[in-house]
């Protein structure tokens, strides 16, 4: 269950008036992001206040406007997110066992065998205290290199 913000609280934190937290609940309330308490949540105060940092730094934009600006930045991250999982899950149907030759080909062999060395002492020094951790590493390594054949496909394909 979210913690609500008592309404002195949150015009407190954002230092507002009560005709800028009327203008945030009714940007918040159509947006569906609160219900009927018209309180904000703890989760909710850190976007609130770039959101009034924003509309302070742009005076002559409104609270709505600074809104669609501070989110855009957030759904612009989440497509990126989406992308990346969308090229792992492809780069996983072409190479879904080993990564190893895609990678060689991108970083060189030193690099790569370095980078090899460098997993297998750690994999190796957390295997004596936690088997579960080092197993953890493994599958690290393998993103890692999925990240490295990503990152080199989408700087080729701009």
């Amino acid at each position: 269950m979210s913690d609500y913000i008592s309404t002195a609280a949150t015009m407190a934190t954002l230092g507002i008036t009560n005709t800028g937290l009327r203008k945030l609940r009714a940007l918040y309330r159509a947006e569906g992001q609160i219900k009927d308490r018209e309180l904000f949540t703890v989760e909710q105060i850190e976007e609130l206040k770039q959101i009034v940092t924003y509309q302070r730094n742009h005076p002559h934009i409104s609270f709505e406007d600074a809104y669609h600006a501070i989110t855009a930045q957030a759904r612009i991250e989440a497509a990126e997110e989406a992308r990346a999982k969308a090229l792992i899950s492809q780069i996983f149907d072409i190479a879904p066992d080993d990564l190893t030759p895609m990678a060689q080909a991108i970083m060189g062999e030193q690099q790569l065998e370095h980078l090899f060395e460098l997993f297998n002492e750690l994999t190796d020094l957390l295997r004596q205290y936690d088997d579960d951790a080092a197993q953890t590493l493994i599958s690290v390594q393998s993103l890692i290199l999925a990240k490295i054949c990503i990152c080199s496909s989408s700087k080729t394909s701009d």
